[in-house]
């Protein structure tokens, strides 16, 4: 059950709209990438961009500077899920879970840290916010898709709106009062809005446009970082941060103190992978290496 078919539209229509035909039963696993957003030449996604680097310096601000109470981190720093795009891991549903302490807390850790200069890179060749998902354990594709989506609700509202009143009947739609539609910088909070929408099940339909759409994991992403730990502290010109982060991996990573000594030790697969974590989290500047080993390669 498609939206083409609830609402009786072309997908010729949808393609020349640069329409994303989603699913109203179930979550289809596509999620909106940053990068293509990032790399894109359109004015109105580069613009869509500036929005990304202006909030997530705004917050490099706030925290920088120890503003932020429990209810502000609450407004700026969770993100729920809006599942009315119908994105995402739910099967049988659009439900989700959204960004909420355990991002909140791994975004402050890189805000004070590596990320400290989002907006301003000297390294990067571009702000990538997939930076900062790196500080925060389960924060894959789906989180990251469900941040900008946030941050582009505006935009996907008033895209959904246009198409919404240019080819649908007045009685497939519905106007809404949404909640969270951009982020006031003079107020410095979320503002609510009102759209005329599609309505399927009183609820309304968001789209998204196919070429901000992807189902490959991020670029930059925590597993690949940890799968290039090795290599990276290898590659890294900055000899006192690599002998630090050995020496805290050999610490952490020795055998047990009644393993025998005849034997090799090999630790687990998990202890390893928590030993980077707990590294990443006491020397975040690591986050940096990674990130311009991967834009400028390893040599």
């Amino acid at each position: 059950m498609y939206f083409s078919d609830v609402f009786n539209i072309s997908n010729d229509i949808l393609a020349d709209e640069n329409v994303f035909d989603i699913s109203l039963v179930s979550d289809l696993p596509l999620f909106i990438d940053p990068f293509l957003i990032f790399d894109s030449d359109k004015p109105v996604y580069q613009q869509l961009h500036e929005v990304v680097v202006r909030y997530v310096s705004f917050l490099r601000n706030k925290v920088l500077a120890g503003q932020i109470t429990e209810s502000q981190e609450r407004e700026w720093l969770y993100f729920p899920e809006i599942p009315n795009n119908w994105l995402g891991y739910s099967v049988g549903s659009n439900a989700g879970h959204g960004l909420r302490d355990k991002f909140a807390r791994g975004a402050a850790i890189g805000l004070r840290g590596p990320v400290r200069d989002f907006g301003e890179e000297s390294v990067s060749r571009g702000s990538h916010i997939e930076r900062l998902f790196l500080f925060s354990k389960g924060a894959g594709k789906d989180a990251l898709s469900d941040f900008i989506t946030n941050l582009c609700h505006e935009f996907l509202l008033g895209f959904t709106q246009k198409l919404a009143q240019e080819h649908l009947a007045a009685e497939q739609c519905r106007q809404f009062d949404i909640r969270r539609v951009r982020f006031d910088f003079g107020q410095e909070r979320w503002i609510n809005g009102k759209f005329l929408l599609p309505v399927f099940r009183s609820q309304y339909v968001l789209l998204t446009p196919v070429d901000l759409l992807t189902q490959s994991v991020p670029w930059i992403n925590r597993p690949d970082l940890f799968d290039r730990f090795g290599g990276m502290l290898d590659a890294m010109s900055d000899p006192q941060l690599r002998g630090n982060v050995n020496a805290f991996l050999r610490e952490k990573l020795a055998p047990p103190p009644n393993y025998p000594k005849d034997k090799d030790y090999l630790p687990s697969k998990r202890d390893v992978r928590s030993a980077y974590a707990r590294a990443l989290e006491l020397y975040p500047d690591l986050a940096n290496w990674y990130v311009a080993i991967k834009v400028f390669g390893d040599n």
